[in-house]
């Protein structure tokens, strides 16, 4: 709309704000999530048990790896570059309103 110079209303700039900073927490809540959960789950499969006589959740636990994905960087992206362009969106059309 701001592209075909139609007046937009005040609340879609900060709803739009609003959700890329969502987006942008989530992102890096779950990164940093992903990352305690692999120490969680090292943890746990390496507790001998009276069920594991040969050991083989210790060896399994060395071999576990969780890494964030493509998809988790690229939302996580996308909330940074979103938050940043709905802010200075909005404080350039604030500026170019006190000059008009």
């Amino acid at each position: 709309m701001i592209l075909r110079g139609q007046r937009v209303p005040s609340a879609v700039p900060i709803l739009a704000v609003l959700a890329s900073v969502a987006l942008l927490g989530l992102g890096v809540w779950t990164v940093a999530d992903l990352s305690s959960a692999e120490e969680n789950v090292r943890e746990e499969m390496a507790r001998a048990s009276k069920d594991d006589v040969f050991g083989i959740g210790e060896s399994m636990s060395k071999a576990v790896q969780m890494k964030v994905g493509f998809g988790l960087w690229l939302i996580t992206l996308a909330g940074l570059a979103g938050s940043v362009t709905t802010i200075l969106m909005l404080v350039t059309g604030r500026r170019t309103m006190q000059q008009a």
